[in-house]
């Protein structure tokens, strides 16, 4: 078997971590690795990173080695990647992840706020100049070149009072006794501690390969700060700091970001939690962390730098519903180009006390029911954990046979019910009980089973009631408010909201308007947008609507007139502009959200 060429730059620390790769890509596919050592334009560079003549100077020679077919795979540091994605090449992995954090080598062997004042301190980022001079401005910050046992050389022999580095690049080469203290105080770059593993795009079978290098968890954290440096068009060498973290143990992604200047004093930081559950959940969470830091007044400080100025975003929009249920709304509105922030306001979990009740159901939709009246696929998903798959599975078939109807309000409801195995399933046109009712209307009524939730409207039960149907209806499911003032997703859309970085909020019930109404107005103190702005940069003056209520710029969609109903009744002073879905699906929604408004 060829062995596979791996480019990577010279350096100790390229070459350790290149090998490194190298010996897990062995391990994975059984291939031997050659390292082919690429020289690149920051190795030849002079001056400050600052002044680079363009972005990547540490990778461009590897990607052009790689298009050029002179090596297989390239292994960079994560945080030298411009934030532009490169034609012909596919980022195959992302390995778990070395310590994020900056160090500080002194050599006093003390701590930053030991050093007296006047200490010279090298470092080659702005970034970290940046951080210095906001908490140690009495410091002289130096630049500083060279790789890193040539830094750590130059503070050992007393030229340098102290050096801030990557502690993931002291630990790689074994150096970590050379560490004085972690700069836990210090925002990370986008990326720093993560390595980066590009091969050629159209190598599908290496792609493959090395997929069993990447982790996912540590792949979504950089995705989210690398969108950081593309939401403001910064590079790897502007004064940009991210850093990601999962909440807990759940699906929510904290993302902290802080914009400085190598020009000017200042900072400005901003930070954002999302539910993140794939690769584009974590780069809109990024893109939308983003806009927050130039509503902020992040603009100063990086025009200061010779910035070229922003993209126009794309419309950022926060899906309030429930995570279960949301799926189709996301998917519809990515798939037009949409950012979307995932915060549900609500959660729905399966009714413990509903064991009788789904026992009833079932028995009734194997042996009796003429209908099965579906108004959420959390009926099913609750129906399947109270009484098991393989029990619902075997009732909808027996109801099948002697001819059941099932009936779901909407595509995605209809979706879980063939998941199930149900062949043949009726759905309305449009998406509400209207709509059903209608469409049941030339039917003989009979017995119809209806499991619900704990807020289901009773439009349905008593449709069917009233058409002569024997409704067996049973809440099975509860759906709760999440407390705005504990969850930091919720919270944190708020702020991004106010302060004009959400284009569009989507609500979908009754109960979401209540639940995002109370998110608005509860405490009106923490629902403000959270600044860090040491000192505020000149000319900006940010207007933030009335608390309780959201921009006036800002479109509120709902998914049809209930729900409109329900915010004018229960959140008229909401302040945006209200646009009503000409249909409650995922389709209706998308073109709510993002159409012109004449």
């Amino acid at each position: 078997m060829t062995p596979l060429r791996l480019g990577t730059r010279g350096s100790h620390l390229a070459t350790t971590q290149s090998r490194w790769v190298a010996d897990r890509i062995t391990d994975a596919t059984g291939h031997q690795v050659e390292l082919v050592t690429i020289r690149s334009l920051g190795d030849d560079l002079a001056g400050p990173l600052s002044q680079a003549p363009q972005p990547g100077v540490f990778v461009s020679a590897l990607r052009d080695a790689l298009l050029a077919g002179e090596v297989d795979v390239v292994v960079h540091s994560m945080k030298d990647l411009p934030a532009a994605p490169v034609a012909g090449i596919t980022l195959a992995a992302v390995p778990e992840r070395e310590d994020p954090h900056d160090v500080l080598v002194s050599h006093a062997r003390c701590t930053l706020a030991d050093l007296p004042p006047g200490s010279r301190v090298g470092t080659s980022s702005p970034r970290r100049a940046s951080h210095l001079r906001h908490q140690r401005p009495d410091l002289t910050v130096v630049d500083l070149r060279g790789n890193v046992d040539t830094r750590i050389g130059r503070v050992r022999d007393g030229e340098l009072d102290a050096a801030v580095l990557a502690a993931a690049g002291i630990r790689r080469i074994g150096r970590h006794d050379e560490i004085d203290e972690v700069l836990e105080q210090f925002v990370p770059a986008p990326a720093q501690g993560a390595l980066a593993v590009e091969v050629r795009s159209d190598d599908s079978e290496l792609i493959d390969q090395l997929s069993v290098l990447d982790d996912p968890v540590t792949r979504r954290r950089v995705l989210a700060e690398r969108a950081v440096l593309e939401g403001l068009a910064a590079t790897c060498t502007s004064a940009v700091a991210a850093f990601a973290q999962w909440t807990d143990d759940t699906d929510l992604l904290h993302l902290r970001a802080q914009v400085g200047s190598a020009a000017r004093d200042g900072v400005v930081v901003t930070d954002l939690a999302a539910v993140v559950s794939d690769d584009r959940a974590a780069h809109d969470l990024g893109m939308t962390v983003a806009r927050m830091l130039l509503a902020e007044g992040a603009h100063d400080l990086l025009s200061a730098d010779g910035w070229p100025g922003a993209p126009e975003p794309a419309p950022t929009v926060w899906v309030t519903r429930p995570s279960t249920g949301a799926r189709a709304d996301v998917g519809g509105l990515r798939a037009r180009g949409a950012c979307v922030l995932e915060a549900p306001v609500l959660v729905v979990r399966t009714d413990p006390s509903a064991e009788a009740s789904a026992d009833a159901l079932v028995e009734a939709v194997r042996e009796s029911a003429d209908l099965l009246a579906l108004t959420s696929a959390a009926a099913l998903r609750a129906l399947t954990e109270l009484v098991g798959e393989e029990a619902l599975r075997a009732a909808l078939a027996e109801g099948a046979e002697r001819g059941l109807v099932v009936a779901a309000v909407g595509r995605g409801t209809a979706r879980a019910a063939r998941d199930l195995g149900v062949t043949d399933v009726v759905v309305p046109d449009v998406q509400d009980s209207e709509a059903m009712l209608a469409m049941l209307a030339d039917r003989e009524p009979g017995s119809a089973v209806l499991p619900r939730g704990n807020l289901a409207m009773r439009g349905l039960q008593e449709g069917l009631a009233a058409a002569g149907w024997r409704v067996l209806a049973e809440q099975v499911y509860v759906t709760e408010p999440i407390d705005p003032g504990t969850d930091p997703a919720i919270a944190g859309a708020v702020r991004a909201v106010r302060a004009g970085a959400v284009d569009s909020v989507v609500l979908r019930s009754p109960s979401g308007v209540r639940a995002v109404r109370d998110a608005f107005t509860t405490n009106g103190e923490w629902s403000l947008p959270v600044r860090v702005v040491t000192p505020r940069p000149s000319g900006h003056s940010p207007s933030e609507p009335p608390v309780g209520a959201v921009p006036d710029t800002c479109r509120i969609v709902v998914g049809g007139t209930t729900t409109a109903a329900a915010l004018e009744r229960e959140w008229p002073h909401h302040g945006g502009r209200v646009i009503i879905a000409a249909e409650p699906s995922p389709t209706g929604v998308a073109d709510a959200t993002l159409n012109p408004i004449d």
